[in-house]
């Protein structure tokens, strides 16, 4: 059984606390996006830091689920950070946060449509290319970490069993289903 670990995202001004506290802290996340124009003396800086205690660098602006293609640029950005850091992973959201070339702000869920669907699968395959899939989570649920094994589960209702299919036809292979024995799947949780 994997265990949970305890970490916290690296701020400058947490960072005396951060540093003071390593041994009660499990893992520490670094934004990829705060480091793409980085000096390679902060690079560095944060790299040593992963000598201390486990890193991982998590992404906000690749824009996976998007029927628009991740931008070259964006990936080269990623993979110059994830190179310079060794971290013992990366994630990113599979999240929506563009379209018609405007940046909306925030991560957003993604149109339900199989044009997204199929843009966020060539997205992925963008990632496979740049040669970062190594080290990759993409953040769609609980999932086994750093190489280590696990299971994530996906809850659908019955009318999203046509995107289900969508997925299965993208990704070439059937989505195992399981259904809780006894469990009355059109009962709505009191508040």
């Amino acid at each position: 059984m994997i265990s949970d670990r305890v970490g916290i995202g690296w701020r400058a001004e947490l960072a005396a606390g951060i540093l003071s506290h390593l041994d009660r802290i499990d893992v520490v996340e670094v934004i990829a996006d705060d480091l793409v124009r980085a000096p390679a003396r902060r690079l560095r800086a944060v790299r040593t830091l992963g000598t201390q205690v486990p890193l991982v660098v998590h992404g906000i602006s690749l824009g996976l689920a998007s029927a628009a293609p991740v931008s070259p640029r964006r990936l080269d950005e990623l993979a110059r950070v994830v190179t310079a850091l060794e971290p013992e992973l990366w994630s990113e959201h599979l999240a929506f946060v563009r379209g018609g070339g405007l940046e909306i702000g925030h991560l957003a869920a993604p149109p339900r449509t199989e044009a997204t669907i199929e843009g966020a699968a060539r997205n992925i395959q963008r990632v496979v290319a740049a040669g970062l899939l190594a080290a990759l989570h993409v953040r769609v649920g609980r999932t086994g970490r750093a190489a280590k094994e696990g299971d994530a589960y996906t809850f659908m209702a019955p009318d999203e069993i046509g995107m289900v299919r969508t997925i299965e036809r993208v990704i070439g292979q059937p989505i195992p289903r399981v259904s809780v024995p006894g469990y009355d799947f059109g009962t709505v949780a009191a508040d």
